[in-house]
Order: C-alpha cells, then sequence, then structure tokens
C-alpha cells in the first residue's frame, strides 16, 4: 500500500494476467495505477474470514467464475463456502488468469455465464 491507497505492480498484473493479454491492454492497465484501491477496502477484500460470515447468508443460486489462475487457492472448494445456496455452479476458465475479461478466452466464459443465466 502507498499511503491510503493500494497500488499495482508489475509482478501483481503477471499474477493477474496470461502471456496472452496483449501490452496495450497492461500498458492502459499500468496507466490506471495511479487511481488505485482504498487501502480499507483492499484489506477487507483479503480478510477471508469477514468475508466467510457475510457469504454465508447468500442464499440465492450462483455462477462462480475462476481462471486457470486465480486468487482463490482450491476453486474447486469455494461452493463449500455458500452453505445456504441451492444451486451453485463452478466454472473454471482455461487461458485466464484472475482478470477474465483481459483473457484471450474471454468470450467463453461470457457464452457460459449467458447460458447460465438463461
Amino acid at each position: 500500500p502507498t499511503g491510503d491507497y493500494f497500488r499495482s505492480s508489475p509482478a501483481l498484473r503477471r499474477q493477474f494476467h496470461l502471456n496472452d493479454v496483449p501490452a496495450d491492454i497492461l500498458e492502459s492497465e499500468a496507466e490506471q495505477e495511479n487511481l488505485g484501491v482504498a487501502a480499507s477496502l483492499a484489506a477487507q477484500a483479503a480478510d477471508r474470514a469477514a468475508v466467510r460470515e457475510v457469504v454465508k447468508a447468500i442464499d440465492v443460486p450462483l455462477f462462480l467464475g475462476f481462471g486457470e489462475r486465480d486468487t482463490s487457492i482450491d476453486p474447486a472448494a469455494e461452493p463449500t463456502a455458500y452453505p445456504k445456496s441451492p444451486d451453485i455452479t463452478l466454472y473454471r476458465l482455461p487461458g485466464s488468469a484472475h482478470c477474465h475479461n483481459f483473457a484471450s478466452t474471454r468470450r467463453q466464459l461470457w457464452d457460459r455465464l449467458l447460458a447460465w443465466i438463461d
């Protein structure tokens, strides 16, 4: 974190993107680093214990989408965090890291999500 904001870095971008993401997209993202994310928000999102308590109450169908490489330690175990959901679909997007919408395979995710919504 820098001051009250968390800033990205080239190392973090590599964690969130695979090699197929075009350089101009990564450059554009790097330009946005100056905006940052509020450190308090980043800390809340990273606090698995706090999130765990909130998601236990979710009682609607869920679509959980993860990349081939993602921030979850075990995407296959993620549905267990939602004990009240009556239906959970877990989708792993091949050729994607955490930032799915930048991956060259993103349309596969969008098509799968649209089919799930139908």
